[in-house]
């Protein structure tokens, strides 16, 4: 039975009641507030809010100190913070006296963005992941910092390659959660979700942390989208799963690492009905001898003595990672008959901070380089018809496809999704433009207009002669809907072969989280346009 406690006011994200005060005061999180909820006189009567905060800025990530009488956020009140549309929040503590608004102070220095914070047992200290506002990468590092304000944050994962959030990509949810780390009972533990290697898993760091392979409790090549931990019990319950496997419950020992046991089978059923295949690891050597990692997916009746075509898959980010997540367009691409490679080029997340920085202000150049060495060394194993290679790509991953069909005819057909085509005309029409102005190029369209003409594949639009498939949602704020429209006029103009497939009504994440008709309508579209031409 649920009881309504407001009844015009909009809420989410809502802390659990500190102990003993289940019937007395509730706090959450509403649209700029955070506001406590006074229960009323009778179960499931509406309470009165009363304001926390103020000001024209959003607080957010409210959470409860263990004796109830602080609530720990994030909030960006710099001056300067319309500039920030994206990244920059600081860490927040409130006091409460007597359940009136007490003291507020803020934790951090505004150098980077904060969020997830997470109270010891004790109260005493605060974890929270953060990021550098520029130059982060999308690396995401743990914090812990004292709760009074003595002495700044301390990096416990400096040392790690991992980054601390849920970068993998898969096709099954529109959504990266970003659980707060959670502490172990004697405060000398903290659960983390990680992004390592292709991988999502749970690691145990130490609150002493500089650790450089701080150990998992989720062993082998899985993606978690989420954990919880009840420490009375030493358990953990994990939202995972699999590249053959969609995501169930799972739940765990904390003290005896590795050891899962399922508590659901949602997806049985229709598991039993369908082939699926099961990824090779291919790891490589790219540009400058770098380490890649790569994935194989074969056709389930695959002959080594035959060949196939190929058709290479590029992640969106560029700071995110393939690995071991569910892909459903990529399995139907192998039951067609595909062999089907994805990689991690530099840029990718999940290799450390240099290693995701190293396309700062160099898309298309290396990194370029590193998917079509992969190409190559998929080649060597024989068994791919070099004649009938195609290339897709979503949203950097649609740029770094127009910039391949810009650069060579090697690909015979290509797909190109919610991609960037015009560097200059994106930081005006995306809603990261600015952040990526300054976080990428590190200048201005109007400072360096030769520079940002450079790195747009559509200056490269004469050189593009691969027949182009371009799908593109009407109401992306990411990747707004006229860098498709600019794609295509020029295609259009110069007499190439190009199909542009508008989705009306859809955002920049269709492809994982749109409409179920959309989305089966978009893998038409692709099945079709590669089987057209490939």
């Amino acid at each position: 039975m649920a009881a309504r406690l407001a009844s015009s006011l909009s809420c989410s994200m809502a802390p659990p009641n500190p102990p003993g005060r289940l019937t007395a005061t509730m706090y959450f999180l509403a649209p700029r507030l955070v506001q406590p909820m006074k229960g009323g006189g009778e179960p499931g009567e509406p309470g009165e809010p009363e304001q926390l905060t103020d000001g024209d800025w959003d607080d957010g990530d409210p959470l409860w100190s263990p004796d109830g009488t602080r609530i720990a956020f994030t909030s960006n009140r710099v001056q300067d913070r319309d500039r920030w549309r994206y990244f920059g929040s600081d860490l927040y503590v409130l006091t409460l006296e007597n359940g009136k608004t007490g003291e507020l102070q803020c934790l951090t220095d505004s150098t980077r963005s904060c969020f997830s914070p997470s109270w010891s047992p004790n109260g005493k200290t605060i974890a929270f992941l953060a990021s550098p506002k520029l130059a982060s990468g999308n690396h995401v590092e743990l914090f812990t910092i004292d709760a009074g304000g003595k002495g700044g944050p301390r990096n416990l994962t400096s040392e790690f390659e991992g980054s601390c959030a849920d970068s993998t990509n898969d096709d099954m949810s529109n959504d990266h959660i970003l659980p707060p780390p959670a502490w172990s009972p004697d405060g000398k533990t903290l659960y983390v979700l990680v992004t390592h290697r292709g991988a999502t898993r749970v690691f145990a760091i130490t609150s002493e942390g500089a650790e450089k392979h701080p150990p998992t409790l989720t062993q082998g090549n899985v993606y978690v989208r989420d954990f919880s931990v009840d420490l009375a019990r030493s358990k953990m319950a994990l939202l995972l799963e699999d590249p053959t496997h969609l995501a169930e419950i799972y739940v765990c020992s904390t003290s005896s690492p590795g050891e899962l046991r399922r508590v659901t089978g949602f997806n049985d059923a229709l598991l039993e009905e369908v082939a699926l295949a099961t990824p090779e690891y291919m790891p490589y050597t790219g540009v400058e001898d770098w380490p890649i990692d790569g994935w194989i997916l074969k056709p389930l009746d695959f002959d080594p003595a035959k060949k196939y075509p190929m058709i290479v898959e590029i992640h969106g980010g560029p700071n995110s990672q393939y690995g071991y997540g569910f892909f459903h367009e990529m399995q139907l691409l192998a039951a067609c008959g595909y062999v089907v490679l994805y990689t991690n080029p530099r840029g990718s997340t999940g290799y450390g901070r240099d290693f995701a920085l190293a396309v700062r202000g160099a898309w298309g150049v290396k990194d370029s380089y590193d998917i079509l060495a992969g190409v190559d060394a998929l080649l060597e194993k024989g068994y791919i018809d070099e004649q009938r290679l195609g290339v897709i790509g979503g949203s950097y991953g649609g740029f770094m496809t127009n910039w391949l069909i810009g650069h060579s005819d090697r690909f015979k057909a290509a797909v190109t999704d919610r991609s960037v085509v015009n560097r200059s005309s994106f930081f005006g029409s995306s809603d990261i433009g600015w952040e990526f102005a300054d976080d990428d190029m590190e200048t201005t369209p109007w400072d360096e207009p030769e520079l940002y003409m450079r790195m747009s594949p559509i200056t490269y639009v004469k050189n593009m002669h691969t027949p182009l498939l371009i799908i593109h949602s009407e109401k992306d704020l990411r990747c707004s809907i006229e860098q498709a429209e600019e794609l295509f006029a020029a295609l259009k103009y110069l007499r190439r072969e190009v199909l542009f497939v508008r989705f009306e009504g859809q955002s920049h994440g269709l492809s994982r989280g749109g409409h179920p008709t959309l989305r089966l309508e978009r893998l038409r579209h692709i099945t079709g346009w590669f089987e057209k031409h490939l």
